[in-house]
This record gives structure tokens, sequence and C-alpha cells, in this order.
């Protein structure tokens, strides 16, 4: 990839916002590495733009699902073995049916769109249940090398596009709850390491979101979640 400047940079954002619903798919949005002229991280950069523009993520609408978000799902697949990595493993968590750290599984890979024309719709890789709190997991692979501010905007787009109270209907949830979104993704992976460094922007970008992500880890079928950033690799899990 091609280094590019800060002005560089903030003209392929502004000329990208006018579709803010697909801005997390932007190839920028994962760029990593630091801008030419003053060194900082391109997430950075971008991370700062978007604090100070945060009423975009309000023009994100809603589209609203006719046929049920609950899909039946059953927790077993027509492959033997899918070569869909990152839906295999939230299969995986949902025949867990409850897993410390994420609470009750409901179901995986809901579907968003409504008509076969909403084209780029993505789904729900992960819906839970905790502490009175309905979680979208955004699920990355433990070899993902998305940059944690694409996984924290897909999961924000995502809670916005769904339809909060069919979706609480269709699950038969009747209780109140807080609706938030977290990436899911691997203890000690890129994204991780990512937050290990200095990135004061981004850390406020995920608070005005009211977003933190999970870290999780996997040993024998066993997953463990982390939600401890202070945690380094190699400690006992």
């Amino acid at each position: 990839m091609a280094g590019y400047t800060r002005i560089e940079l903030l003209k392929k954002i502004d000329e990208s916002i006018s579709d803010f619903k697909n801005f997390y798919k932007k190839p920028f949005i994962n760029y990593r590495g630091k801008t030419l002229d003053t060194g900082e991280f391109y997430t950075e950069v971008i991370s700062q733009y978007l604090i100070e523009n945060i009423e975009l993520f309000d023009n994100i609408e809603t589209i609203t699902r006719e046929s049920s978000y609950q899909q039946g799902h059953t927790g077993t697949t027509t492959n033997e073995i899918s070569n869909r990595v990152e839906e295999r493993i939230a299969m995986q968590m949902y025949n867990k049916r409850e897993i410390n750290g994420l609470g009750k599984i409901i179901d995986y890979q809901i579907p968003l769109k409504n008509k076969q024309q909403d084209k780029g719709l993505g789904k729900i890789d992960l819906l839970s249940m905790k502490d009175e709190e309905l979680i979208l997991l955004e699920l990355k692979t433990p070899d993902s090398t998305e940059t944690m501010l694409r996984c924290i905007l897909e999961g924000a787009t995502y809670q916005r596009i769904v339809n909060l109270e069919k979706l609480k209907t269709d699950f038969e949830i009747f209780e109140e709850t807080k609706f938030k979104s977290s990436p899911l993704v691997r203890f000690g992976g890129s994204q991780y390491k990512e937050l290990k460094e200095n990135r004061p922007y981004l850390i406020r970008l995920m608070e005005l979101l009211e977003i933190k992500p999970l870290f999780y880890h996997e040993e024998n079928g066993i997953y463990k979640i982390i939600d401890d950033l202070d945690k380094n690799e190699g400690e006992q899990l």
C-alpha cells in the first residue's frame, strides 16, 4: 500500500461520508501504519474526524426486516466442515449456550437485510444477553488483520441498522434491555495489539459510541472471554 499524507487521507474520508452506512467498508479504514507527513496512525486520523463529526452516526437509517430475524438455527451445518471460519466459531459459541463474559448466546448469523435489493448488508455474527444488556457481537477470526476501527464501525453500523424492537419481539425478549455492540476478537491478535499502542482518539471514539471490545481465547474447544486490556499474552488465563 502506498503511503498517504494526513490531507490525502482526510480527502478520502470527505469523499466517502455521504453513504455513511457503508463507510466502514472503505479500504482506508483498514490502513495500517502512519501518515507520511505527520506520523499519525491512519486510524487515529479517521477516529479524530469521526469524533468531531459524531452526528454522522445518526445518518444510518434503520432497516426493518419484515420477515423474522429468527432463522431457526440448530447449531449444525450441512457442510461437514464449514470453510467459513468465522461462522464455525460463532456456531461453536452458540452451541455452548452460555459463556462466562458473554452471557447467554441467543443466536448467530442473524440477517439484517429486508429485501434482496438490500445488497451489501451483512449479518449479526452473535447476539447475547448479559446483565440486562443485549449485545451485538462483531466476531473476527483468530487471524483477522482488520483494524480495530473497522470492527468498531461495523458493529456500530449494524447496531443502528437493526430494528431493535422487532429483533426483541422475534426472539421473545420482553424485558427492558440496554442495546450495545462489541467487537469480539482474539486475545493477543492484531486488534488487541493495536489497543496496546498509543491510540487516544480510537479509545475516545469507543467511549462516545459506548463500545467495549471483548477478547476471546480458545483452548481445546473451551472459550474464555477477557475484557481486561491490561492482561498480557502469556499470562495464565
